[in-house]
């Protein structure tokens, strides 16, 4: 019983691995990079959707006691350009504001 759930937790583990690092992308041919709390001013373009990676919010709070992750997590990874066809009708709103 118990190597039946130390598996299921490798396997949840493996698979939670996977889950996050929003990447950046090439949008109207501009690179755009992920940006979060620390390097907003400097990255986020106002014309390009950006979307949480949830992921990383989600690591961030899991590895809350080691403090690095999550200023790393928080601070310059929690939103990921989007493309323009996955904008939702609210994005595009506060784009054009």
């Amino acid at each position: 019983m118990t190597r039946r759930i130390a598996a299921i937790l490798c396997a949840a583990l493996m698979l939670s691995l996977s889950v996050g690092c929003g990447d950046g992308q090439t949008i109207n041919g501009t690179y755009h990079e992920t940006y979060g709390l620390f390097n907003k001013a400097e990255v986020k373009d106002p014309d390009v959707c950006y979307r949480a990676v949830f992921g990383n919010i989600v690591w961030a709070v899991i590895l809350i006691e080691t403090v690095i992750f999550p200023v790393y997590f928080v601070g310059w990874s929690m939103y990921e350009p989007i493309p323009d066809e996955d904008c939702t009708p609210y994005q595009r709103q506060e784009i054009e504001r």
